[in-house]
This record gives structure tokens, C-alpha cells and sequence, in this order.
């Protein structure tokens, strides 16, 4: 089984499931495989639901356990900062936009820290 953070709700995918294309947001997919769960932080992308496998097409994706903390606090701060020094609108929006991988990544992290 696959779970996937498709746009319109999380989304578990098992075989023979009906051929679907699912589009992903900021969040985490997690792939079953008998007792074994790997779960992959993803940005965005799309899944593609065939009955026999599941192609999931991230623009980035990241093994959970290999995510660096800092790394993502750091990124967000940047783009944090960049927002508020925007002079303009267009660019307050681009640095919007980069602060949601950062933002989703860091809420899944917190969950994940405390759940173990």
C-alpha cells in the first residue's frame, strides 16, 4: 500500500485500484511493504494510479530519516525574511510560495519526532 498527500485529502492506493492521476501537495508518502513503512517527504507531483504499480513523480522527494532539520529551519527563515523585505508584490509571493515546502516539512517532522 502507498499513501499519498494528493490535493484533495490524503489518498491510500492498493493494487488493482482503479487507474486514477492524483495531483500531490507539500507532505509525506508512505510505502508499505509488508512490516516495513518508508515514508519520503515530497514538495509536489503527481501520482499515477495503474492497477498493477503506482508511479509517484515528485518534484522533490526526500527520505524522511534523511531530512536535515536545520537545513529546512534555515531555508524557511530565508525566504521568511525575503517575504517581509519584499518591495513588491510579486515578489512577496515568490517568497511565499518557497516558504510551503519548508513550512509542511516542518509540521511532519514535529509529528513524526513525536510519535517515535
Amino acid at each position: 500500500m502507498v499513501v499519498i498527500p494528493a490535493a484533495t485529502g490524503e489518498m491510500g492506493i492498493v493494487p488493482s485500484h482503479v487507474p486514477t492521476v492524483a495531483q500531490m501537495i507539500p507532505g509525506m508518502v508512505s510505502v508499505f511493504t509488508g512490516e516495513k513503512v518508508e515514508k519520503y517527504f515530497v514538495s509536489s507531483g503527481y501520482t499515477f494510479i495503474h492497477p498493477d504499480r503506482t508511479d509517484v513523480c515528485a518534484a522533490e522527494a526526500v527520505k524522511l530519516d534523511d531530512v536535515d532539520v536545520e537545513a529546512v529551519k534555515s531555508q524557511l527563515a530565508q525566504c521568511e525574511s525575503a517575504m517581509a523585505g519584499a518591495s513588491n508584490e510579486k515578489d512577496k509571493a515568490e517568497a511565499q510560495i518557497g516558504t510551503w515546502p519548508g513550512f509542511y516539512c516542518q509540521i511532519i517532522l514535529s509529528h513524526t519526532h513525536k510519535s517515535r
